[in-house]
């Protein structure tokens, strides 16, 4: 047997609990090479189970959804206590949640760190908030790797600093 063992900055990951439902939606979209409409309502699921209302997003799941399983449960309404929590809410299998998995936290303030996050986490950051195509999207994405590897942190990591050294 090997032991293994190391650290990792969980702030390079997404925080389940804090990311909004654009970025959910294009980690799930990418991750789970599924349809941008199924990953919405993957997200929309994710946001409901762990706000603290009984109110349904478009594409969802509350109570209501739950409750008519074969074997029922309660809709949480309280932030992620494990990873391993997101296999009860709607939509989410086992299949889509080992393609997630090495993504998502529920440790850290919610705020990616630019100078830890692997590329495919630059990357459902990019593509949920930026209009650019998805090539010029993995541009700026290999930039942030080349100058990272570079020896080059990005030591303020504010907007228009970041863009500054892109």
């Amino acid at each position: 047997d090997e032991i293994r063992y190391g650290l990792t900055d969980e702030e390079g990951r997404m925080n389940i609990n804090r990311v909004d439902q654009n970025l959910l939606k294009s980690l799930i979209e990418l991750a789970g090479n599924i349809t941008s409409m199924e990953a919405l309502d993957i997200a929309a699921s994710i946001i409901d189970w762990r706000d603290g209302d009984d109110e349904i997003l478009p594409g969802g799941a509350e109570n209501s959804s739950y409750s008519n399983l074969s074997s029922p449960y309660l809709c949480h309404n309280a932030q992620f206590g494990s990873i391993h929590e997101l296999l009860l809410v709607k939509g989410v299998g086992d299949i889509l949640f080992s393609k997630l998995e090495q993504y998502i936290t529920i440790y850290g303030s919610g705020k990616i760190n630019i100078n830890t996050a692997d590329s495919f986490v630059l990357r459902c950051v990019a593509e949920a908030y930026s209009p650019d195509s998805r090539e010029a999207v993995q541009a700026v994405v290999e930039r942030i790797i080349r100058l990272r590897g570079a020896g080059n942190a990005f030591v303020k990591p504010s907007g228009s600093a970041i863009l500054k050294q892109l």
